[in-house]
Order: structure tokens, then C-alpha cells, then sequence
């Protein structure tokens, strides 16, 4: 799924409504051609980017991590609805990179739409696009804000699971877990996923399949963490430049950060295979 994603960014789009409903799960998988990680000659060719900066060593990274993994053709999962997506050619240049902030900002405004938590992405945005929500700035919404949304993603799918006997784990405190993630105290909630893990003893209180998501969720927030302050970072060091300068090194960074992030994931999947594997 995240590879799906990955492609459409370097094709020169940016999905933007990672969620829950529009990543869907395919049983029993299906063969497809598999994923090519592409050459930087390729990449920049097909991005019109004249440096490649550090992106050979996140191209690099993420080659080497799915052939410890094993990727193949087979086709688990993908994602729908492109109807938020952001075309990046202009992107950086224009008023547009403010769209889908101000299209979700109505929303929440002119709706009910936080009281539907199943029928919206307002639970699975970034913190940083969250708070966008409620001001009047354009925010340039970036590979780095749909790599949370996955996380998030995962961690509703972890919870909400049905499990591999058909019952879905209904003991009082996953229950509640369930109530932080579906309102408004998201944080409170990965806070507490963190002390799970770090008291063994709380594990059975959740449910087997989620106890044993938090061994890669964990993990995946910390590498997350680091990668929006590392973003954070570029964003400064770019706001220095104007013009082509400026949106070239975007470009350039929107690809680097895309791959830094799922060649993470793919690295936190090998690493934590066997304990993911017994919570199937």
C-alpha cells in the first residue's frame, strides 16, 4: 500500500486522504507487477529535477529494505479516492497548495463532521495539519502529513480488528482505546499505546492482535517524530529561496522524505517480521 503511494508521488502527485476508508485490504491477494524502486537517472528525468541532492541514499535504503523483506508482486492492500490529490507540477508555486486545507477546514466548519469519525480524515491528519485547520495560513501539506495519516491508519485498523478467529477483542480498556482514537484525544492515546508496551502485564488487558501491533506502531512513531523534525528543518532552510530554486529543492524534498518513510516502514516490517507474524 505504501509502495501504491509511493508511486503516485513520484509520478508527481500527492495523495493527501490517507484514512481508514480509502485504504482498502484485498483477501486473497492478487499478482501484479512488482514494485521497481527506478534508478535517480530516471527519477530525475522524470521529474525535471537537475540534482538529486540525498536522494540516492533514501533510493538506496528503501532497495535494500524491501529485498530484506521480501517484497514481491503479490498486492495485499491499495489506496482509493484520489479526489483530494494534489498535482505537483505548480503545486509550490501557486495558491493551490493550500486547497486541501481549506476544502477540509469547511468541513469541519459548515458540518458535523467530527461527529463522523468513520466518514472523514480529520482522525487520521497530522497534528501540523490539524492545527491548520483553525487558521487562516495556507499550509503546504507534504509527503511527511500522509505518512502519519498511515500510522494512524494502522493503529485504528490494529484496534478496531475483527482478529484472525472472526471476534473482535471487546475488553473495557481496548474499548476505551477505541474512544480516544474515534474523539479528540489522539495524543492521550499514543501516549498510553507507548506505556503498553513498556508493561508486559498490560498487554493481555488488549487484546492479543493489538498488543502485538504496538512491537512495529511504537517504533514507526519514533522514526515519524524524527522525520517531521527533519522536515521541519528543510522547510526553513528552503523558505531562504525563491523562484525555480525554490521549487525544485520541494520537489526534490517531497521525493527524498517519501522514501525516507516507507524505506523506514519496509526496515521496522524485517526487524519486527516474526512478532507481527504471530499476530496474524
Amino acid at each position: 500500500m505504501l509502495t501504491g503511494w509511493l508511486e503516485m508521488l513520484r509520478r508527481g502527485f500527492l495523495h493527501r486522504d490517507v484514512s481508514i476508508g480509502n485504504t482498502l485490504m484485498l483477501d486473497p491477494s492478487v499478482t501484479m507487477k512488482p514494485f521497481e524502486v527506478r534508478t535517480i537517472e530516471q527519477l530525475m528525468t522524470q521529474l525535471s529535477l537537475e540534482q538529486g541532492g540525498g536522494l540516492n541514499k533514501y533510493v538506496e535504503q528503501l532497495e535494500g529494505a524491501i529485498k530484506k523483506v521480501g517484497h514481491s508482486g503479490e498486492c495485499h492492500g491499495f489506496i482509493i479516492d484520489g479526489d483530494m490529490a494534489a498535482r505537483l507540477e505548480g503545486y509550490f508555486t501557486s495558491r493551490d497548495m493550500g486547497e486541501a486545507s481549506v476544502s477540509i477546514r469547511l468541513l469541519v466548519l459548515e458540518s458535523n463532521y467530527l461527529m463522523t469519525p468513520m466518514q472523514g480524515t480529520y482522525e487520521f491528519m497530522s497534528d501540523a495539519l490539524r492545527r491548520s485547520l483553525w487558521t487562516t495560513r495556507s499550509y503546504l501539506h507534504s509527503p511527511v502529513d500522509d505518512l502519519i495519516s498511515f500510522c494512524f491508519t494502522a493503529q485504528w485498523a490494529a484496534a478496531f480488528n475483527d482478529g484472525a478467529g472472526g471476534g473482535r477483542y471487546n475488553g473495557i480498556e481496548i474499548q476505551e482505546f477505541r474512544e480516544m482514537i474515534t474523539g479528540d484525544r489522539r495524543a492521550d492515546a499514543v501516549s498510553l499505546a507507548r506505556d503498553i508496551l513498556r508493561h508486559p502485564s498490560m498487554r493481555t488487558e488488549y487484546g492479543p492482535f493489538f498488543a502485538r501491533s504496538l512491537d512495529i506502531l511504537n517504533p514507526w512513531w519514533i522514526r515519524l517524530t524524527a522525520l517531521v523534525g527533519d522536515w521541519s528543518f528543510e522547510l526553513g532552510q528552503t523558505g531562504a529561496l525563491e523562484g525555480k530554486d525554490k521549487e525544485e529543492r520541494l520537489r526534490l524534498n517531497f521525493l527524498i522524505f517519501g522514501y525516507r518513510g516507507v524505506g523506514e516502514y519496509f526496515e521496522l516490517v524485517h526487524e519486527h517480521r516474526a512478532s507481527l507474524q504471530t499476530a496474524v
